[in-house]
C-alpha cells in the first residue's frame, strides 16, 4: 500500500528520504569497505571467491592464452571478421593521426617543453552482459596501443554468452 504524501508534508517525505538514502548508502559504504579489504588480503583468490558469490560463476583463471582466442574465433563467420579487422584498422588510423609529441624549445639559455609519456597499464571494461559489444573494446584499447600503452588487461562480465565471449576476445587480438 502507498502512503499518500500532501504538499502540506513535504518536509517529512524530504527528511525520510534522506534518512533512508544515508543509511543505504552507509550500508553500502560498509560491505565494499570490507570486500575490498579481503582481495587486499587474499588477492585473486578473493576475487574468485566474490565472482562466483555475486555473479554465480566458478573461475578457474582469469588469462586467455592468444591461441585460444584464435582457435575460437575460428568459428565466427569471416565476414564479421573482417568487418571487425576493418574497423580496427580504421580506429587506428584515427588515433594515429591524433596522437600528441612531446616538444622541446631552447632559447636564451632556458628549456621549455612538453613530455607526453603514455601509461604503463590501463583496464577496460567490455560490456557482455546482455549482448556483447566488441566495437567497445575496439575503441577502448587501440588508442591505448597507439599511445604506447605497455599493458592493457580486459574485463568483461563473467556471464558473458559462449559467442559474445569469443567476438570481445578476438576484438583484444586486434
Amino acid at each position: 500500500m502507498f502512503e499518500i504524501y500532501e504538499k502540506s508534508r513535504a518536509g517529512e517525505l524530504l527528511e525520510l528520504l534522506r534518512t533512508r538514502a544515508e543509511q543505504a548508502s552507509s550500508d553500502a559504504s560498509e560491505s565494499v569497505s570490507k570486500i575490498i579489504a579481503d582481495v587486499r588480503a587474499r588477492g585473486d583468490e578473493a576475487v574468485k571467491y566474490y565472482t562466483e558469490i555475486f555473479d554465480g560463476v566458478k573461475l578457474s583463471s582469469f588469462w586467455l592464452e592468444k591461441d585460444e582466442i584464435q582457435a575460437a574465433a575460428s568459428r565466427l563467420d569471416a565476414a564479421l571478421l573482417g568487418a571487425m579487422e576493418r574497423a580496427a584498422e580504421n580506429i587506428r588510423a584515427f588515433h594515429e593521426k591524433q596522437r600528441k609529441r612531446g616538444w622541446a624549445e631552447f632559447s636564451d639559455g632556458g628549456f621549455m617543453g612538453q613530455r607526453i609519456v603514455p601509461l604503463q597499464r590501463v583496464g577496460v571494461y567490455a560490456p557482455g552482459g546482455t549482448a556483447a559489444y566488441p566495437s567497445t573494446v575496439l575503441m577502448a584499447c587501440i588508442p591505448a596501443k597507439v599511445a604506447g600503452v605497455e599493458e592493457i588487461i580486459v574485463a568483461p562480465p563473467p556471464k558473458t554468452h559462449q559467442s559474445g565471449k569469443i567476438k570481445l576476445n578476438y576484438a583484444c587480438l586486434l
